[in-house]
């Protein structure tokens, strides 16, 4: 696949993929995808979410009367955000490929560098397949990290560092309840 431009097909591919995977706490209502008040098609699997401008298909649709998630709540305000280095996505899969071959004792992870945020690299590398135009921007290293494309947009959540022993890392928020504490 090409993934040096914005294509309706990696974005539906990948979509599908997310919501596929495991999701956090089993929630059966991440499972799907939906469409926000600005017509964007919206998914997320509690560690990551997109919202994609142009209309997709063949993904599963949440029910009319199931409830999703607020997405305007999680998603930050790049005005607010300091904007980070893309990586280039060829060195990301060599990092992926490196992990796995060694057992994923990095735990698939890329560093943005000292004292910067941490990502999933397999989620980083999604995000920028879909949206190969993207901005990254961060607040600090807790907070979601936000990524802005002429396409739509995405989150992904950091990962938390252990300084004392980097090999125990975890995924420190869910997006749901990042929407619920900071609500409002």
């Amino acid at each position: 696949m090409n993934y040096s431009k914005f294509s309706v097909q990696n974005a539906e591919k990948i979509m599908l993929s997310m919501i596929k995977g495991d999701v956090i706490g089993g929630r059966e209502n991440l499972r799907y995808t939906f469409t926000d008040d600005a017509g964007r098609v919206c998914g997320l699997d509690g560690y990551r979410a997109f919202r994609i401008a142009a209309p997709l298909e063949g993904l599963p649709v949440l029910p009319e009367w199931e409830q999703h998630v607020d997405l305007g709540r999680v998603f930050p305000d790049a005005a607010q955000m300091i904007e980070l280095e893309k990586p280039d996505l060829i060195e990301l899969d060599a990092l992926i490929a490196y992990d796995r071959k060694h057992g994923g004792k990095m735990r698939y992870t890329y560093h943005f560098g000292q004292g910067l945020p941490v990502l999933n690299a397999i989620y980083l590398r999604d995000v920028l397949r879909v949206f190969p135009d993207a901005r990254i921007y961060y607040k600090d290293n807790v907070s979601p990290i936000l990524f802005v494309s002429e396409h739509g947009d995405a989150v992904v959540l950091p990962v938390r560092v252990d300084d004392a022993n980097r090999e125990r890392r975890k995924i420190i928020w869910s997006l749901s309840t990042f929407a619920a504490r900071y609500a409002g």
